[in-house]
């Protein structure tokens, strides 16, 4: 993990820290040279000059020196809903009647299921849906100085489709795919964490 650099003296460095130079963050060392662990000018120098100092004097990459973007938690509900009936899952009735203003056909709603996942930040993943249907989710962007977020959402009989949304707040996305049921497939993705969480 971290930084292996071949060739300096016959020695083999290994590091793994957050950089003091993004902040008070802890910093570790350690180093083998020749075999022999935390021996030779190279340790001493690293223990009164600190790793991120000395790589950068010695030219090595300190990408790991990079703060890391954090996590985003994504939320994938998935909804089957119907043109017959008008009973639906209670949990949905706010997505529903959102749903409804522009797809009044749809009259009853059930929750398929409900998973979440946390992604770094530009990583695609799919999410299984029902009838081994996918569906990929990349976020491209967290919560910006608006709260909104943008995500890429490939869904079933459908392209990827670039978004951006409310952060928190549930986005609903009705596909094209219906079940042998007739049930039509909606999606229901919501991205966190928000500014002031």
């Amino acid at each position: 993990m971290g930084i292996h650099e071949k060739g300096f003296q016959g020695s083999l460095f290994e590091v793994d820290f957050p950089c003091w130079s993004t902040g008070p963050s802890r910093c570790s060392f350690s180093n083998r040279v020749n075999g022999n662990e935390g021996s030779g000018r190279v340790a001493t120098m690293g223990r009164i000059l600190g790793p991120c100092i000395l790589f950068a004097l010695l030219g090595v990459s300190i990408g790991a020196c990079e703060p890391k973007e954090p996590n985003i938690k994504v939320t994938i509900v998935v909804i089957l809903a119907s043109d017959q009936g008008e009973k639906s899952d209670p949990r949905l009735k706010a997505i529903a009647e959102e749903i409804k203003t522009l797809n009044p056909q749809l009259k009853s709603f059930k929750l398929h299921s409900m998973m979440s996942k946390s992604l770094p930040p530009n990583q695609k993943h799919a999410f299984e849906l029902v009838d081994k249907q996918k569906a990929t989710i990349v976020v491209t962007r967290g919560a910006d100085e608006n709260n909104k977020v943008s995500l890429t959402v490939g869904a079933p009989n459908q392209g990827e489709i670039d978004y951006r949304s409310a952060c928190g707040k549930f986005l609903p996305i009705v596909t094209r795919y219906s079940t042998k049921s007739n049930e039509r497939l909606i999606l229901a993705i919501r991205v966190q964490p928000c500014n002031g969480d």
